[in-house]
């Protein structure tokens, strides 16, 4: 929802709405029009954007787009003006929106019709997207499908600086960060599109736009998905219904979370872990962080890095890990929402150390800078949450801030004489079945996972 006034929000969205639905078994309806609920997926989208404070929507069709001009007409139901764009001859992603030239003059919003993004708040998305001073912005998020996804490289500052299309080789390490089909443009962005020819916006036009324009990565937790399959549109339903995970994931609703350190509690605990060859998830932890992701509960890993304070290891290296990590979740099918580490130490006389990075900081564990931090981002309700940690650092962190603690018995193992604990274990799948019972007891409602 819009809050600050001294932003200048776009009033203007456009939604491609050209599909078939043909994997949806559709023959006599265009793919929006799909029935969710009660209504279409395209009359949820209008309604959405509507409440977003849109005024204008430009709806881009080419198959059946009479079925879809008499579900929406105008726009008034909404409080809201609706205009058609009909494409007689297919033209990609990026050849349709480049119709609208000289038709949009400020920043605006695409979305793709077969998204379902009803509780999306696009007013945090264009703030981000105007403190940066971006030409273009990309919704990203985390997914249990990376590999075979559009995924994108970001910077520290967000800055996007490489596009990796599908199909991926066989061994790449990434960072799970999917192209989520939600965008912001600026007039700018919409004079370098091609008018009349046939091009696909991530696969052939944003690559190119890395070396003239300034594109950014807003990484989101709220719920966005594709609906282009029978399974995902059958989830849908019941995820509206049943668990509200759709609902839970609002950036406006206060969150549950899992805070995990990572050496010896997400992968197996190495001393002064530097190399990525040499990170190895811990057996099984797939299964609870797979069971967290299903039921719309934040992985958040927080992670005293010092190393690189004391010149043992580099950004790069720490990054290189992560990616690693990321890879190996990803390709099981889990992800972790968030990472945040703390490069800082406070304690001089390493050879090679960072001057700069030698301070006490506010982040280091068992300081609580990071989870302060993640909570700001996220709107997380820390009466919900756990933290997942295996050192007393982790064990006091948790008492601060006030979150009940898991102790893993297998990390670092410098947690023994402080007790009592929410739960013990150094078992992955008995972690699972832990979650399921306190998230319960939490009023956070699923179906059998």
């Amino acid at each position: 929802m819009r809050t600050d006034s001294a932003y200048p929000y776009p009033q203007t969205a456009v939604i491609l709405a050209g599909g078939k639905g043909t994997r949806l078994g559709l023959t006599d309806r265009p793919k929006p029009l799909v029935p969710v609920d009660h209504r279409s997926l395209l009359e949820i989208q209008i309604e959405w954007l509507a409440g977003q404070g849109i005024k204008n929507v430009f709806l881009l069709l080419n198959y059946m787009p009479e079925k879809i001009q008499d579900v929406i007409g105008d726009g008034s139901r909404w409080g809201i003006k609706t205009q058609y764009v009909i494409e007689h001859d297919p033209l990609g992603t990026s050849g349709a929106v480049a119709q609208l030239k000289g038709k949009i003059k400020d920043d605006f919003y695409v979305v793709y019709g077969d998204l379902f993004s009803g509780f999306l708040d696009l007013s945090a998305m264009y703030r981000f997207h105007y403190d940066k001073q971006a030409d273009v912005t990309l919704l990203t998020h985390p997914n249990d499908h990376p590999y075979d996804s559009d995924l994108v490289e970001a910077n520290d500052d967000h800055r996007v600086t490489h596009f990796l299309t599908k199909p991926h080789p066989q061994n790449l390490v990434y960072s799970n960060l999917v192209n989520a089909a939600v965008y912001i443009f600026s007039p700018k962005a919409l004079s370098h599109l091609e008018e009349n020819k046939f091009q696909d916006l991530a696969r052939d036009v944003f690559p190119r736009w890395l070396n003239i324009l300034n594109v950014f990565s807003y990484k989101s937790f709220e719920y966005v998905k594709d609906i282009g399959t029978p399974d995902r549109i059958e989830k849908l339903r019941k995820e509206l219904t049943f668990s509200k995970t759709p609902q839970r994931k609002a950036l406006s609703q206060p969150k549950p979370c899992v805070f995990w350190d990572r050496d010896g509690t997400l992968v197996d605990y190495v001393v002064d872990l530097k190399n990525a060859d040499d990170l190895h998830l811990k057996k099984d932890i797939e299964v609870p962080v797979k069971f967290l992701n299903s039921i719309g509960v934040m992985n958040v890993v927080t992670t005293n890095q010092p190393g690189i304070a004391k010149g043992y290891m580099t950004h790069a290296q720490l990054t290189a890990i992560h990616k690693k990590m990321e890879t190996e979740l990803g390709n099981r099918r889990g992800w972790v929402d968030e990472i945040y580490f703390c490069p800082h130490h406070p304690e001089k006389g390493f050879a090679g150390e960072v001057k700069e990075l030698k301070i006490d900081c506010d982040c280091r564990k068992p300081k609580t800078g990071m989870f302060l931090q993640a909570k700001d981002a996220y709107n997380i309700d820390f009466s919900k949450s756990l933290l997942v940690g295996d050192s007393h650092r982790d064990r006091m962190a948790a008492e601060k801030l006030g979150v009940g603690f898991v102790a893993i018995t297998d990390g670092e193992g410098k947690i023994d004489d402080l007790r009592p604990n929410v739960f013990e274990t150094s078992d992955a799948l008995k972690l699972k079945e832990f979650f399921a019972k306190y998230f319960k007891s939490k009023g956070i409602n699923y179906d059998s996972h």
